[in-house]
């Protein structure tokens, strides 16, 4: 529960809107399915907009197929590497938590 508490701390000082996806709300909504409201809470912010998922895969797939086919010869790790993806044009993601091996 601590980590959740402070997860929640974390959200609340963040400037919103917060961009995700989907598979990160449904993995967080599984994660915490033993919590009361959690899913409700996580849903919520996704419809007032705090929560925002921008790519919609069926609407990407031709520039997420130029992205593999240009990067196929790297590997990649989300958890270690992050900090070096862009948004957009070049402006680097704002990390709410550090990865802990740092």
């Amino acid at each position: 529960m601590r980590a959740i508490l402070l997860d929640a701390a974390v959200i609340e000082a963040a400037a919103a809107p917060l961009v995700t996806c989907e598979a990160v709300i449904a993995e967080s909504c599984y994660l915490l399915r033993k919590q009361a409201g959690a899913a409700d809470a996580i849903l919520e912010n996704v419809k007032t907009g705090v929560f925002q998922i921008p790519l919609q895969l069926s609407q990407a797939t031709a520039s997420l197929q130029r992205l593999f086919r240009k990067y196929r010869d790297r590997e990649t790790h989300l958890d270690n590497n992050f900090e070096f993806y862009r948004w957009g044009a070049n402006r680097p993601f704002h990390l709410l938590l550090k990865h802990a091996a740092g």
